[in-house]
């Protein structure tokens, strides 16, 4: 993780960030506990990262448009704001945002030797039926092009299955979305998102 660090501290002195190692710092037990109670013990990549490296605010990478969240940021999206509030109750955690208010999330669902799949969903992607507050749904216009045929009769309950074949993957690994930012290699994630969505 030493090696990707380093290439994410590059990025943002590019990107004319001053001193950038500076706005991390090495978790406390307590930022690590709320990771872990949010995130569960099986994600250990994740956890580990944050535990050496762990933003002290929100970090942008401006070509990539991924606004890396500080634990606190974390919670926030997970235990207070759409889509993360709904998102955890499928094992699914924000951990990342877009300029545009998109998140950037791990998939529980989906760990590889401690290494989560990565998904990247629009805001609008799942949401509470206010005729019927009991009931999450997912916006059909904003799953991904694969599952678009399966969608395609209407907005969809969300179930762990629902959100997991409707998301949108950005990498099937958490490390290597890491390496990919650290070797500047996204251009514009939201970019991505909208070219692998099914836009109805």
């Amino acid at each position: 993780m030493e090696e990707i660090f380093t290439g994410l501290c590059r990025v943002l002195k590019n990107e004319g960030m001053e001193n950038p190692e500076k706005y991390f710092h090495k978790a406390s037990p307590e930022e690590v506990q709320k990771l872990t109670e949010l995130a569960g013990t099986q994600v250990s990549e994740f956890t580990g990262f944050y535990a050496e490296y762990c933003p002290r605010e929100v970090t942008g990478f401006h070509k990539a448009d991924v606004r890396l969240l500080n634990v606190e940021g974390i919670r926030r999206e997970v235990e207070e704001m759409a889509p993360g509030c709904f998102l955890k109750e499928f094992g699914i955690f924000v951990f990342a945002t877009t300029a545009g208010g998109h998140v950037l999330a791990i998939d529980t669902n989906d760990v590889k030797n401690g290494d989560p799949r990565v998904l990247i969903m629009d805001n609008n992607f799942i949401y509470e039926d206010f005729e019927n507050p009991d009931k999450i749904k997912i916006n059909e216009a904003f799953v991904s092009k694969e599952s678009e045929e399966y969608f395609s009769n209407g907005e969809a309950e969300a179930t762990l299955e629902n959100v997991r074949r409707g998301a949108i993957e950005l990498e099937g690994s958490f490390v290597r979305f890491l390496q990919k930012l650290s070797n500047d290699q996204y251009d514009d994630v939201e970019k991505f998102m909208d070219e692998h969505a099914a836009w109805h």
